[in-house]
């Protein structure tokens, strides 16, 4: 599977310290980035299915990725109405790791509106970015039940 890498560039330190206001932001927010990766994700899909750039074979294939991701932001979707989801989502580092994800999902995005994917490799990338966002639901469940765990005792 193809792994979606974060640019290994130096960050200015100032970009460092601004973007402490974001995760801050959405640390008090944390439904606002679920919004994010809503938004991101619906927009995503209807460029793909409104683009002339892929035949309508390549469609269905970048489509069944971008249905694995549709699963994951949903079952993310069913979790964030419980409060347990809203604890673990208030950590800044969950809220860091959550923006990177969103991050590369709007990468991809920005490349599928700038044409310049081929479809084999979008899929994959969408693909790896559906995988992380499981480990971001499996870490969010195995904190819910530690929690449980914790309640019931």
């Amino acid at each position: 599977m193809s792994e979606v890498e974060v640019p290994r560039e130096e960050i200015p330190s100032e970009e460092i310290e601004a973007s402490k206001g974001l995760v801050a932001y959405f640390v008090q927010a944390p439904v606002e980035a679920y919004n994010l990766l809503l938004k991101i994700t619906n927009e995503l899909k209807t460029t793909i299915e409104n683009t002339d750039q892929y035949t309508e074979y390549e469609k269905r294939h970048i489509m069944y990725s971008v249905g694995k991701l549709f699963d994951i932001v949903d079952a993310i979707t069913d979790l964030r109405f419980y409060d347990l989801y809203n604890k673990y989502l208030s950590e800044p580092e969950i809220v860091k790791s959550l923006l990177i994800k969103i991050s590369l999902l709007a990468n991809v995005y920005v490349k599928v509106l700038n044409r310049a994917y081929d479809w084999q490799e979008l899929a994959r990338d969408i693909d790896a970015i559906a995988s992380a966002l499981t480990l971001v639901l499996r870490d969010t469940l195995e904190f819910a039940s530690a929690e449980v765990k914790k309640c019931s005792k």
